[in-house]
């Protein structure tokens, strides 16, 4: 039951024109992508079935990282990573694939001399956005 008002929550923000997830409303904001690609983590991990909310919303974050998150001025892009990877590896497939790729040309361009990709934070998010297939922590584990 709370799972489902969580849920319900979560779609009151959801943008039926751009298949996205707003922050506190359906406005869609560069800056918030980011919570766009973790509202529609939340609708895999809780089972959510009805496709505009999961599969479609792939989608859009999928258009987002093939058109570069950097070049588009994508707020807070390690979050927008970490968790379009974690939707789009839920969905899986094609789009999955498809995510793997671009993410894996992203790291390779922004990581710096040093190793990392900014912050201690930043690094976190980005090792942890190309780590899903490696399904070291258990709530990734299929």
């Amino acid at each position: 039951k709370t799972i489902q008002k969580a849920l319900g929550l979560i779609k009151t923000r959801f943008n039926e024109g751009r298949k996205m997830y707003g922050y506190t409303t359906t406005n869609i904001s560069k800056n918030h992508y980011g919570s766009s690609a973790a509202g529609t983590c939340i609708m895999f991990i809780c089972g959510e079935q009805e496709d505009k909310y999961t599969e479609q919303a792939v989608d859009s974050i999928l258009k987002i990282m093939k058109n570069d998150p950097k070049k588009q001025k994508v707020g807070h892009i390690p979050y927008f990573l970490y968790y379009g990877s974690v939707a789009s590896y839920f969905q899986g497939g094609d789009n999955y694939r498809q995510w793997a790729q671009h993410l894996e040309e992203y790291l390779i361009r922004e990581q710096r001399k040093s190793g990392e990709w900014g912050s201690y934070y930043q690094t976190a998010f980005c090792i942890l956005a190309a780590s899903l297939p490696f399904q070291y922590i258990p709530v990734y584990q299929k």
